[in-house]
């Protein structure tokens, strides 16, 4: 189910925020703008500050020092594959654009359908998730598939070993950079959909 493929599909950057370089499957280098294309076989980085990638409504907040492959892109399904390589990253699926991501970490598989999802690759390749309102589901490297309950701290060693602790995740200053930062995304009417934050919730609408 979750084999990846490389597919010569691409998606085109809305907008950005801060600099996040990319290094294409040709050696080109440049930085994300609007209305570039990320194409599969893409590595996306951050600096030495937080950054922020809008793509099809959907949005991915790097912390600084941050890393990830596209592994392929697939429109028709409306799905995204991403590789975490390292640092800690807020993914946001929205449910009008229809894309999902699904996320690689270490062998595991992260199903991102909607909503926010927090995910941190440690040095020593252990990693942790932190959910908030909509439910996601882990694939490990059996195939075991893991419900994550919503509001829930995940934190995963290298024999995928888990504890669930609300109280040990903290949000950082780019978590909570991201949060606030209400983000319009293109809709039909006068109508905009909006995500704050309130009280280490996450609240989505049309406003």
């Amino acid at each position: 189910m979750f084999k990846f493929a490389l597919a010569s599909e691409n998606i085109k950057v809305k907008d950005s925020e801060n600099n996040i370089s990319v290094l294409d499957i040709y050696g080109n280098r440049y930085l994300t703008i609007k209305n570039n294309t990320i194409k599969p076989g893409d590595f996306l980085r951050s600096a030495n500050g937080p950054a922020v990638l809008l793509m099809d409504n959907n949005k991915i907040c790097f912390s600084k020092n941050s890393s990830i492959k596209i592994k392929s892109i697939n429109n028709s399904k409306k799905l995204i594959k991403i590789i975490v390589l390292k640092g800690k990253f807020l993914f946001f699926t929205n449910q009008l654009s229809g894309f999902k991501y699904h996320i690689k970490i270490n062998n595991n598989i992260i199903e991102n359908n909607l909503g926010y999802i927090f995910l941190s690759k440690n040095p020593q390749n252990s990693f942790a998730i932190k959910t908030f309102k909509d439910n996601s589901y882990l694939y490990t490297n059996s195939s075991k598939k893991i419900k994550l309950n919503p509001y829930s701290f995940y934190d995963f060693k290298s024999k995928v070993t888990s504890k669930k602790n609300k109280n040990l995740f903290k949000k950082s200053d780019f978590l909570n950079q991201c949060f606030r930062k209400n983000y319009i995304l293109s809709l039909p009417k006068e109508f905009k959909y909006k995500c704050s934050s309130l009280k280490n919730k996450i609240y989505c609408g049309y406003q």
